[in-house]
């Protein structure tokens, strides 16, 4: 029995040696499976790293691209503005400056009719100085073929003023010279 025994203990000595071999090589199996997924994952995240870079350089050049075109856009807007700028300026220009001789024009029309209106009434004043003084003339005329006639007129006044007395008789003759010339008056003012 002892010689079994020992066998036993042999043959269980020989399954832990077993099981301690069977327990390093699934742990050397796990550290290599570990390792291989790690290797994976290592590899996984440098291809995607490389892809991003990659996008990352892509989306740049776009973007430069994309800035070109808008500067470029920016450019020739900026240019055709200037552009239609110095055309409206031009054409505002011009708006005034005929304008300016369009007023000009009305302007000196305005002054020459002006003129002519004051030629017409200074005409018309020396028509009339010159009818006035004719007019004149014939009213000294009248004044004196009315004051002939006044004369006799007053002469019969005096007369009879000389009988009523000499001073209402005088009176009397001043006033009808006086209302004469105020008709000679307002019929030249005619």
């Amino acid at each position: 029995m002892r010689r079994m025994q020992f066998k036993i203990t042999e043959l269980e000595r020989q399954v832990q040696s077993k099981t301690v071999e069977n327990d390093e090589m699934v742990l050397f199996t796990q550290r290599k499976l570990i390792e291989s997924r790690e290797q994976a994952s290592v590899s996984d995240l440098s291809a995607k790293l490389v892809t991003m870079r990659r996008e990352k350089e892509r989306l740049l050049s776009s973007l430069e691209r994309e800035e070109e075109y808008i500067t470029n856009m920016l450019q020739k807007r900026l240019a055709e503005l200037v552009r239609e700028k110095g055309e409206m300026e031009n054409v505002l220009e011009q708006e005034q400056d005929e304008m300016l001789a369009s007023l000009t024009r009305q302007l000196a029309q305005a002054i020459a009719e002006k003129l002519e209106i004051q030629r017409k009434v200074e005409a018309e004043r020396r028509s009339h100085s010159v009818s006035d003084m004719d007019s004149s003339k014939g009213s000294e005329s009248l004044e004196d073929s009315s004051l002939s006639s006044d004369s006799e007129s007053g002469r019969e006044l005096e007369d009879s003023g000389s009988r009523k007395g000499g001073r209402d008789g005088e009176l009397q003759r001043l006033r009808h010279q006086k209302k004469k010339a105020k008709g000679a008056m307002l019929k030249c003012e005619w």
